[in-house]
C-alpha cells in the first residue's frame, strides 16, 4: 500500500471536520482534594496475590449460618435452580421415550484360504551347502525323535475324587 497517497472517500462520506485547536476548560471554582470526614486516608485493600499470602479456608459452618439468614424466597429458588439444574444433566445423559434398540447385524467371520505358492525350482545357493544339508537332516531326526515320544505320564495322574458329598445337619 502506498503510504505517500492515502485513500480518502468521496465528501458525502466524510466525517464532520473538527475544529483544529480544542478551546480548554476552565473550572469555575479551585477544585482541591477534600480529607475524609474522620481525617485517615481511606484502606487500602491489598489482594491476597499481591501479599504472599494464601486465600484462608471457608469454613462450612459460614455458610450454612449464611444460608439460614437467607429469606425463604432465596432458598426456593436456589433450591428450584439447583433441581432445574439436576434435571438437565440427567435428562443430557438420557433418551426420552422408547427403549434403543441395537440393530448391530452379526457378520459372519472370514474363512481364511491359503494361496498355493508355485514349485520353488531352485530355493536357495546355499540349499546345496553340506553344512545346510546337515542341518536339515538332523532337525528332520528331530522331529521324527519329537512324534515319536509319548509325552502322556500315567503315574502322574490325579486321583479320582468322590464328589458326592453330603453335609448332615443337627
Amino acid at each position: 500500500m502506498n503510504d505517500q497517497n492515502p485513500v480518502t472517500p468521496p465528501q458525502s462520506q466524510q466525517a464532520p471536520s473538527v475544529p483544529v485547536s480544542p478551546t480548554p476548560v476552565t473550572p469555575a471554582a479551585p477544585v482541591t482534594p477534600q480529607p475524609t470526614t474522620s481525617g485517615t486516608p481511606p484502606p487500602v485493600v491489598v489482594a491476597p496475590a499481591e501479599t504472599g499470602k494464601k486465600t484462608p479456608p471457608i469454613d462450612p459452618k459460614e455458610i450454612i449460618s449464611k444460608i439460614k439468614g437467607m429469606p425463604l424466597k432465596f432458598k426456593l429458588l436456589g433450591g428450584l435452580f439447583l433441581f432445574s439444574l439436576m434435571l438437565v444433566i440427567i435428562m443430557a445423559f438420557t433418551t426420552p421415550g422408547k427403549k434403543v434398540v441395537s440393530t448391530i447385524l452379526p457378520t459372519p467371520s472370514p474363512i481364511p484360504t491359503s494361496t498355493p505358492i508355485g514349485e520353488v525350482k531352485i530355493p536357495s545357493p546355499y540349499a546345496t551347502d553340506p553344512e545346510v544339508v546337515d542341518l536339515d537332516t538332523s532337525l528332520e531326526e528331530f522331529d521324527v525323535k519329537l512324534r515319536s515320544t509319548d509325552l502322556k505320564e500315567d503315574t502322574l495322574r490325579i486321583p479320582n475324587l468322590d464328589w458326592d458329598v453330603n453335609f448332615k445337619t443337627k
